[in-house]
């Protein structure tokens, strides 16, 4: 398949930054001799935006083919997701059986394949990958606002994954900013809490370990809606005296690309069928325990763990509990119950999982927190009717990370209230955990 660019000439350099500052920035207008001697013109100037038109441009869609037809490219990393044989996965578990569960509960993605796919598929990729390119760009989300981080250079451009199909036949942007070396952590859903902390995270942690210092890492930072929940990672990082904060690049958005004389492209790859789509959730074991193993390298013995942890959505809100406080009265008498709202601060997150003996709440991104849990810790969520599909993320993530994995579904849609069922938790709760005494 061919996207293609209409770049300059073959006899012309494809933009190569040898007297600019690392770091600099420049609009289009500035390109021209003054600036980049080789380049004699824009490539293409309209209404303010440098755009990179897409008319011979191979589309490489695995690492292997980046090799083999793209300009300098070479893999540089290469590891294993999984720690364990897929063969180990374990089913959910259900009130009275998942077969009979998914009966009635085809809202649940899990329920529309059997324990061999879901064996097969977990994790949906089987390596890391990072590659090298040379003399190569970062798209800022031009095929899609959602879908950032596309590497592209004057033969091809990197799409390892489709998560939405790239529509576009221009990359286009106002700004251009300018790195010897760059690395980039960008992908699907770049700010979301739902998506940052097991698949961009781990990636950056990749990056931090593989590369050497001098390559600069570009990622979400900064108190924007461009910065997201990637702020309080990355300060704990730098707060643990693990990342120096001068090699991070925040991210800016819409409109900037990222020019690297050298760019390091960092992918879980290949992809199972039926749903390569969801390359970019099911993150595999490796990945995960990176995560756990980094941010909590000393955890809790199960004596220190005595808390149940309710991940607390706004009542009124999507997804938020219409029985919440008499969910709450139930979940009392086995425990210490903590409403979980996230803060700006990690370690303050983390250490209220690592207390956790028992976690519960609707299915949403308060689930991302599950990497900070010690292993068997009961995780209970609770799904929903109808609306978006009910996805299974969760459930592989808790099995990657050997988790008590239990699944139920409310009453209610995935953009509205939920009523919980108090029947089925009280039923979990009597057989996991023991009553207090208040005598």
């Amino acid at each position: 398949m061919v996207l293609g660019i209409a770049f300059l000439s073959q006899a012309q350099s494809f933009k190569t930054f040898t007297n600019v500052a690392d770091g600099a920035l420049y609009k289009p207008t500035h390109f021209g001799v003054d600036v980049h001697g080789n380049l004699s013109q824009p490539v293409h100037m309209h209404n303010g935006l440098l755009r990179f038109h897409t008319n011979n441009l191979e589309l490489v869609t695995s690492p292997q083919s980046a090799v083999e037809k793209c300009a300098g490219v070479r893999v540089v990393y290469e590891s294993s997701t999984t720690q364990i044989p897929r063969s180990n996965v374990r089913p959910p578990q259900c009130i009275g059986g998942c077969d009979s569960f998914c009966k009635t509960h085809k809202h649940w993605e899990y329920c529309k394949m059997s324990i061999e796919d879901v064996t097969r598929r977990n994790p949906i990729s089987t390596k890391n990958v990072i590659t090298e390119w040379t003399s190569a760009y970062i798209d800022y989300g031009s095929c899609h606002p959602d879908i950032a981080g596309y590497v592209f250079d004057r033969r091809c451009v990197a799409m390892f994954q489709f998560y939405k199909k790239c529509n576009t036949n221009v990359f286009k942007a106002q700004h251009i900013h300018d790195y010897a070396a760059l690395a980039t952590t960008l992908q699907v859903y770049s700010t979301a809490n739902g998506h940052y902390p097991h698949e961009q995270f781990p990636a950056l942690l990749r990056l931090m370990l593989t590369l050497p210092e001098e390559v600069k890492i570009l990622t979400p930072y900064n108190n924007t809606p461009n910065g997201g929940i990637g702020v309080k990672y990355v300060d704990e990082l730098i707060n643990m005296g693990l990342l120096n904060k001068t090699r991070i690049v925040s991210w800016e958005g819409h409109n900037h690309l990222y020019y690297g004389n050298k760019v390091y492209h960092h992918r879980p790859f290949p992809f199972e069928e039926p749903l390569p789509t969801r390359g970019a959730v099911t993150r595999g074991q490796a990945d995960l325990q990176l995560v756990r193993q980094t941010l909590v390298p000393n955890p809790k013995p199960r004596a220190e763990r005595n808390d149940i942890v309710l991940l607390w959505r706004d009542p009124h809100g999507s997804r938020g509990l219409s029985n919440g406080d008499e969910l709450v009265s139930h979940l009392a008498q086995y425990g210490n119950v903590v409403k979980f709202v996230p803060t700006n601060r990690l370690r303050v997150d983390i250490e209220v999982f690592q207390k956790a003996k028992l976690v519960i709440g609707v299915h949403g991104a308060g689930f991302a927190n599950l990497m900070f849990c010690s292993p068997e810790t009961i995780i209970v969520e609770i799904g929903y009717e109808t609306g978006m599909p009910f996805p299974q993320i969760y459930y592989l993530m808790a099995d990657a990370l050997q988790l008590d994995y239990w699944v139920m579904v409310g009453k209610g849609g995935y953009n509205t209230r939920i009523v919980a069922p108090l029947d089925q938790i009280d039923k979990i709760l009597e057989n996991k955990l023991t009553k207090i005494s208040f005598d």
